[in-house]
């Protein structure tokens, strides 16, 4: 079974009964089948208190706490003491490997005269110039741009945030993209693949390029929207 937070909770719940805390519930009319006398016994029915937290918890019942506490049915409850964090993991934050600002000059210039495919370099000013997510990047259509306005429309379905996006271009940006327009196939992307243009030009491709310029473990795709956070 999938447990929830709300299960989490009334877990905790078992286990302060277990300990013999303070946890003294009345049978309302409306619950004795579920729940067990206030004495010494409580202990002793642990599936019983179990299922009741557990109806109040998952059931979306939370505003029945207050009212049983008010009522008098429940004298304390024993998940009031927990915080999110004992029962949430934490999520790891991963950090992308990022050349320092003072670095950025350098690494363009090399990305400028790399010796790789159009479209690879493209990709590296592209990424540079815009701070997008690889991802973002490298599934772009030419449907999304509009040149003339210098503004670049990532649909809600591509993301991260599920909201749509518009990206200023500047005059580089669209410079490089009329550029590849020229060599545009048949392929909706505007990074298509090297050997299947039905498809967008790899993930690692842009890694292997900096991998390539001397940036191994220094800097990534994803590298550029660090720098640009720092700036």
């Amino acid at each position: 079974m999938n447990i929830s937070l709300r299960t989490l909770l009334a877990c905790a719940a078992l286990a302060g009964a277990g300990a013999h805390a303070q946890v003294a519930v009345q049978a309302a009319p409306d619950q004795q089948a579920l729940l067990a006398s206030a004495d010494p016994r409580l202990a002793a029915n642990k599936k019983l208190v179990y299922d009741f937290w557990r109806e109040v918890f998952e059931g979306g019942h939370m505003e029945r706490v207050d009212q049983y506490l008010a009522e008098g049915y429940v004298q304390h409850n024993p998940a009031s003491a927990i915080k999110p964090s004992d029962v949430l993991k934490t999520r790891r934050k991963e950090n992308y490997s990022r050349v320092e600002p003072k670095e950025l000059p350098e690494l363009l210039r090399k990305m400028a005269v790399y010796d790789g495919s159009p479209h690879t370099r493209a990709a590296l000013q592209l990424i540079a110039l815009t701070f997008v997510r690889t991802s973002e990047l490298i599934h772009a259509t030419w449907d999304e741009f509009d040149l003339e306005a210098a503004e670049w429309r990532i649909p809600a379905e591509r993301m991260k945030m599920r909201s749509p996006h518009i990206v200023p271009l500047s005059r580089q940006a669209v410079d490089a993209l009329r550029c590849l327009h020229e060599l545009r196939n048949l392929s909706p992307y505007v990074f298509p693949g090297e050997r299947d243009h039905e498809r967008p030009m790899s993930n690692n491709t842009i890694l292997k390029a900096l991998e390539r310029l001397g940036y191994k473990h220094r800097m990534t795709g994803h590298g550029f929207r660090g720098v640009a956070s720092t700036v």
